[in-house]
């Protein structure tokens, strides 16, 4: 895919650079999505981080971080709202989330998914019956 779209690449990251804003980890691309078999970005989950854009495959998602670098889902083209990051750290849909987004995401990403510790704690105390049970909900 690089090779087929990289005299494009190259004339946009030579005028990228003229940009006095594109400079340092701005200017990174992280492309963990392994091979894409359409070669198209909005096959992947997108997420722009302080370090630059990471690309990953849409098999899982990425962890959420309190910052308002919001993952990105091609396939639907938009941001993940503040309901499904609420969801992703198995908050009930009945919780009222911070009116704010911004607010919002960051508390998502400050949270700790309280199913998966309870899910790690069985399995590291050898209760494969309770981690079962956990993983059936």
């Amino acid at each position: 895919m690089f090779l087929s779209k990289q005299a494009q690449l190259e004339a946009w990251l030579e005028n990228a650079r003229k940009n006095p804003l594109f400079y340092g980890a701005k200017a990174k691309f992280e492309w963990q999505a392994g091979k894409n078999p359409d070669g198209d970005i909005w096959n992947t989950i997108m997420q722009f981080r302080p370090s630059g854009l990471r690309v990953k495959k849409p098999t899982y998602f990425p962890a959420l971080v309190a910052i308002t670098q919001t993952s990105i889902v091609g396939s639907l083209r938009r941001r993940i709202s503040p309901r499904e990051a609420a969801r992703l750290q198995s908050f009930p849909d009945d919780f009222i989330t911070h009116p704010d987004d911004r607010k919002a995401y960051k508390q998502f990403g400050n949270a700790v998914n309280a199913k998966l510790a309870e899910l790690f704690a069985a399995h590291l105390m050898g209760k494969s019956g309770r981690v079962k049970e956990i993983l059936s909900h």
